[in-house]
């Protein structure tokens, strides 16, 4: 008969020991895999959030009137802003050399505007060579406001884009100076982007001017835009400046190249930041 053998009380102590070191170890292992995830999940967020906004502002900036871009800031706020582009085309004759209230344009052609929304108030551009004068509509500026928005865009889409029309506007008007190409411009109201540096909220706002008013001649800062929806949007939160550098950045145009705008700011969370620089260059062909 084989005896019966077992261990003693150091055996299994030593046992109990080794078992608890190698759990440490396995749970210390999947601990630090665990967390490199959920940090790596945080960043790309971080990321994620910043790049969302830069790309959404980008693809407006891209659309925007050539020369329109400003961007002014103080010791709370630091915003952006533009003029949109809703379409362009041709015109046969423009009054130039004496006021009207009429001009003869060209159809773009079937459902060409399609991001203009009723009720909104619609302008014509003609040459935007600088920024001086783009953000007023009085008599003898390159911008001036449409009579009937909804009959103009209803003659803009029509089929048959070799048809010209007559164009109405809201009041007698003499541009300075004919397109060389004969182009014109159809615009929106100014779009801001405005970073609350105190919040770290971005937003974005629009219709902060009621049709037949002039434009702010001095770029507006948050206190003088829309405080509310749907006239305010949060874009983003989080969002903070980069040291001394400024979130908006306007880069003139040179021989070499066109205007750039360049956004500079970090988002921050959990003690770690991200900070994401993005360029964007703006059309300045007139």
């Amino acid at each position: 008969m084989r005896p019966v053998r077992g261990f003693t009380l150091v055996e299994l102590i030593v046992v109990i020991v080794l078992l608890s070191i190698m759990s440490l170890v396995s749970v210390k292992f999947i601990a630090n895999i665990a967390g490199g995830y959920v940090d790596s999940s945080r960043r790309q967020n971080m990321a994620d959030v910043t790049q969302l906004a830069i790309e959404r502002i980008g693809r407006e900036l891209r659309n925007a009137l050539p020369n329109s871009v400003r961007v002014s800031s103080d010791a709370s706020t630091s915003c952006i802003e533009f003029i949109p582009v809703l379409g362009a085309s041709s015109y046969e004759d423009l009054p130039v050399t004496a006021a009207s209230d009429t001009f003869t344009a060209i159809p773009l052609g079937a459902d060409a505007i399609t991001r203009w929304q009723t009720g909104e108030p619609l302008y014509v551009a003609v040459y935007p060579i600088t920024g001086a004068g783009l953000y007023s509509v009085e008599d003898d500026t390159v911008v001036a406001l449409l009579n009937n928005a909804q009959t103009f865009i209803n003659a803009m889409n029509a089929a048959d884009p070799t048809a010209s029309f007559t164009a109405t506007l809201s009041d007698t008007h003499q541009f300075p100076t004919e397109s060389p190409s004969a182009r014109f411009y159809v615009v929106g109201s100014p779009v801001s982007y405005c970073l609350r540096t105190t919040t770290g909220d971005l937003y974005r706002y629009e219709n902060y001017f009621s049709a037949g008013t002039a434009f702010f001649s001095t770029q507006p800062l948050i206190a003088q835009l829309p405080n509310s929806e749907p006239n305010r949007a949060l874009l983003a939160s989080g969002i903070s400046t980069v040291s001394s550098n400024p979130t908006f950045a306007s880069l003139e145009i040179s021989l070499q190249r066109n205007a750039l705008v360049v956004f500079d700011m970090q988002v921050s969370d959990a003690g770690e930041s991200v900070r994401i620089q993005h360029v964007v260059q703006v059309r300045n062909a007139p």
